[in-house]
């Protein structure tokens, strides 16, 4: 919401520092979701695919965020 706000407000005042700021907005919210899917998914009870559980997927779902911000960088 705030980043979209900031875009819109930069791109009508032309101030590349507030779409700067509301791109980096947007950049925080996928890689929070994105760990956040992460947690939830490390949380389930071992089953037949996976005998150990699923308390990995935080450690790659870490990965996958570093990734992402790297590229955005």
């Amino acid at each position: 919401m705030v980043g979209t706000v900031e875009v819109f407000v930069g791109l009508f005042s032309l101030s590349v520092a507030l779409v700067a700021d509301g791109i980096q907005s947007f950049a925080d919210a996928v890689v929070s979701l994105i760990i956040w899917i992460g947690l939830r998914l490390s949380r389930r009870a071992p089953d037949g695919k996976f005998h150990f559980g699923y308390y990995q997927v935080e450690t790659v779902s870490s990965v996958v965020a570093a990734f992402f911000m790297a590229a955005l960088g």
